[in-house]
């Protein structure tokens, strides 16, 4: 009995060296040929399994055999119903449309350190300087790349009224009085070369650095909009806003701002989160004549004319667009056309491959998922 329990006893001492970690031998340098002690022990050792063999009368190890690396376990994406939980599918999948446009525009975020922005500001010490230089340095970058001509405006941030109307006396007269201060004052594009934003406006209060971000990228999206509908290269004709409705101008400027937004946050928020923040009127008790009139007339009317009901619901229906027919640069491809001579109608066509009256229809679910219930 004694002898059998010897035996169990060397059998585990035995094990116990054989199942020795590489680490164990730090000090030895296992290498083909060199000197083992324990027969047919193996060790890892560099990615290679060395096993202790006889050659002669010598233990030594042999040539190793690499070891297979598992393939690494791909981080999971996560499941629309995860990435927008409570939501229909309709919304959902707009939503997770959207963000693969952003995840698209990741390089374009190397330009938050770029200094290419103007920024002239009555105080220059504000933080929305700089919130609003990051949003603008963003956004040149992307339209840069989808526009043959730069959009390069410049940025003026002003507190009072006075100051603003003292700079625009010589470089846009046309935005004199049109600058009132408080909170619910934005920002405005002026003779499609500069943007001017009220530094404690609408953002402070309803929004954070974010909503700096997407306002100086809405506002620089309406740049973009004037260089791509210039007529015959005269940067003094532009067929941006005369032949265009309220809901595609301003709705598709803060489409742009909420995918900048996003990207920006480098994660932060999801383009549905826009919602939380951007809350212009967009129910049908609201909204029900803009859309009417949407339907009727393709002219231009200010903001004031339609209750923004172009910002809230007109935003909705150019998400739609932007993730369904043709994105960002359907947009403006759309004003390329005009500028061409073609009307709205047929631009729209031909930028986003549906007719507008299709659209009109096509986009009623979703809408009708966001508040605006047709009766």
């Amino acid at each position: 009995m004694r002898k059998r329990g010897s035996f169990a006893k060397g059998l585990l001492i035995a094990l116990a060296v054989v199942l020795i970690p590489a680490t164990a031998f730090s000090a030895q340098k296992i290498t083909a040929g060199g000197t083992c002690k324990v027969f047919n022990q193996k060790v890892v050792y560099q990615d290679k399994t060395y096993t202790c063999i006889k050659s002669g009368k010598k233990l030594v190890w042999n040539k190793g055999v690499a070891v297979k690396k598992p393939a690494p376990t791909p981080t999971p994406t996560p499941t629309p119903e995860v990435a927008y939980p409570k939501l229909s599918a309709v919304e959902r999948n707009l939503f997770i449309a959207l963000d693969e446009i952003v995840k698209d525009w990741a390089p374009y975020l190397s330009a938050i350190d770029g200094n290419k922005v103007k920024i002239i500001s009555e105080k220059p010490s504000h933080p929305r300087n700089e919130e609003n230089r990051i949003g603008a340095e963003v956004s040149n970058e992307i339209l840069g790349k989808i526009l043959a001509k730069p959009v390069a405006p410049a940025y003026y941030m002003y507190e009072t009224a006075e100051w603003a109307d003292k700079q625009m006396e010589s470089i846009c007269p046309y935005l004199i009085g049109q600058n009132p201060t408080g909170t619910s004052a934005g920002g405005k594009v002026g003779c499609g070369k500069l943007i001017i934003v009220n530094l404690n406006g609408w953002n402070n209060t309803f929004a954070g650095v974010d909503g700096s971000w997407f306002e100086s990228s809405h506002e620089t999206f309406h740049v973009a909009q004037y260089i791509a509908a210039i007529v015959n290269n005269d940067a003094n004709n532009s067929a941006w806003y005369p032949n265009h409705p309220a809901w595609y101008r301003e709705g598709s400027a803060s489409t742009f701002g909420g995918l900048v937004r996003s990207l920006i946050s480098k994660g932060k928020f999801n383009y549905g989160d826009l919602n939380q923040i951007e809350k212009s009127p967009v129910s049908y008790n609201e909204c029900n004549k803009a859309w009417k009139l949407w339907q009727e007339s393709n002219n231009a009317t200010n903001f004031s004319d339609l209750g923004q009901c172009e910002y809230g619901l007109g935003r909705r229906m150019t998400d739609y667009l932007v993730a369904w027919h043709g994105g960002v640069a359907g947009i403006l491809k759309n004003y390329e056309l005009v500028a061409q001579g073609k009307t709205f109608e047929e631009a729209f066509k031909l930028a986003h491959g549906i007719a507008l009256k299709d659209f009109f229809e096509e986009v009623k679910p979703y809408l009708a998922t966001q508040g605006f219930v047709i009766p």
